[in-house]
């Protein structure tokens, strides 16, 4: 009887459990180790949410691919901050979105699966696609050949402007090959004619350039052109200090400061008060042109009624014997370290339609992304190219590959420390010099402290 009561016991708690087990499995996105069901992790972005739909729709209608299911894990409280909740445990996604700037840091601590058996196997050519941005996706240092993730785009800055602006102002279609000195004279014709451009948009404010200037893929290519580096030989910051405010100085003296403020004197707003860019500045008239990338574009499309081109960055040095550089990079995905074998073939498959023409054509119809297939960069009639018009300039976004600078942008710096020194170099040190009378105390003053946090 005692007997009977307990085997009774036991079945009454298995039931009241399974409706708890239930739910804990649908917030993970299923078994775990269930090789048709797939979790993975992406920015919360309208943008990278629209993407990763979009593939995952032409990835799921293919016949032998009909009876995987993906769940779409959007991440809002940061990356880093997902990682360390999750790393290592059954909650952690099993295909999640990578950037360059984390990706050295996430594969030191083993977050990431290599791939390059994948690609051997199933015949992916690394040499078909655009090679600056396979390159980030090596991200296990000096002796390791090995690719931890697959770039699915190619993202460069490039000018986006605002062509009713431009034909008000009367300037034609700048060239791809312009200079510096170019880009000037367009501004200076663009604030010559800012009372008859502010009467056409009614708006209070107006700068020539939104300049981002705050942003890692601006500033660190104006230090590179000059010959300025992130880090010296001795691994201190700053290579040359004499060079990299040199630089430094050029771009922030395109917006004249007078008490932290802009004033119409400067070319460009440059935004120091706290983010890193502020794109609304240009999708609300208050500027002709904005220094972006292609995942950016729709927004500006949509809120310009479709008014806008595009023109290649500007040469930033002279032919001096200096190499003018442009910021690029990607975004990608990868495979969790903790796939089981079977989960991780799945996951494979899905990153493998990604880097397919197919899949490339279907991310390049989003108008949010620029193929990293290079049978698809030079090809008009491919689907990036029909974002908006087929006549805009969409060669702006693959002008000039020799310039790219495509990199993790603190490669070099131990890994415990390179997101901590990133995040100080992208958040504080091109604001700390906006902010300040004395840009050479300052540029010392931060110097010293990231050389603390190097251990110099």
């Amino acid at each position: 009887m005692n007997k009977t009561i307990k085997i009774l016991c036991c079945l009454l708690v298995a039931a009241m459990l399974l409706p708890v087990l239930a739910s804990c499995n649908v917030n993970n996105g299923g078994d775990a180790t269930d090789p048709t069901t797939l979790r993975v992790a992406v920015d919360v972005t309208k943008t990278e949410v629209n993407i990763i739909e979009k593939l995952i729709e032409g990835f799921t209608a293919k016949e032998e691919n009909k009876d995987i299911k993906i769940k779409v894990v959007k991440i809002s409280q940061g990356y880093d901050s997902y990682v360390q909740k999750n790393f290592g445990k059954t909650t952690m996604a099993d295909i999640i979105s990578v950037y360059d700037y984390n990706s050295e840091y996430w594969t030191s601590m083993n977050l990431l699966r290599p791939v390059t058996e994948y690609m051997k196997r199933d015949g992916i050519n690394e040499a078909d696609y655009v090679q600056s941005m396979m390159a980030l996706g090596k991200s296990g240092g000096d002796g390791d050949d090995n690719y931890y993730w697959l770039p699915r785009d190619y993202n460069k800055v490039v000018v986006c402007y605002n062509t009713e602006m431009f034909r008000i102002a009367g300037i034609g279609k700048p060239s791809d090959d312009w200079t510096m000195e170019d880009f000037e004279n367009v501004c200076k014709q663009l604030i010559a004619k800012r009372s008859d451009i502010l009467v056409s948009t009614r708006k209070y404010d107006f700068w020539p350039v939104e300049m981002n200037a705050r942003w890692t893929a601006v500033y660190y290519p104006y230090i590179k052109s000059y010959g300025g580096d992130f880090l010296a030989s001795d691994g201190s910051l700053f290579n040359d200090t004499a060079v990299v405010k040199t630089a430094i100085n050029k771009l922030l003296n395109y917006a004249d400061q007078t008490s932290g403020k802009q004033t119409y004197k400067g070319l460009g707003y440059a935004n120091p008060i706290g983010q890193s860019n502020d794109a609304n500045v240009f999708v609300n008239k208050q500027a002709a042109m904005s220094f972006t990338v292609r995942p950016n574009v729709k927004s500006f499309a949509d809120a310009l009624d479709n008014n806008i081109d595009f023109v290649s960055l500007p040469r930033i040095t002279d032919n001096d014997g200096k190499t003018s550089c442009i910021g690029a990079g990607c975004s990608g995905y990868g495979i969790t370290s903790g796939c089981s074998d079977l989960k991780a073939e799945t996951a494979w498959r899905f990153l493998k339609y990604i880097v397919s023409e197919e899949g490339q054509q279907v991310m390049g119809k989003t108008g949010s992304g620029v193929p990293v297939l290079k049978s698809l960069l030079n090809d008009s009639s491919a689907e990036w190219c029909n974002f908006i018009s087929a006549d805009l300039n969409h060669n702006a976004f693959v002008a000039h590959p020799e310039r790219d600078l495509a990199m993790n942008y603190v490669h070099g710096f131990t890994t415990a420390k390179q997101l901590t020194v990133y995040k100080e170099l992208k958040d504080n040190f091109i604001y700390s010099m906006f902010n300040t009378n004395d840009r050479d105390a300052e540029f010392a003053a931060f110097k010293s402290n990231v050389d603390k946090l190097l251990g110099k």
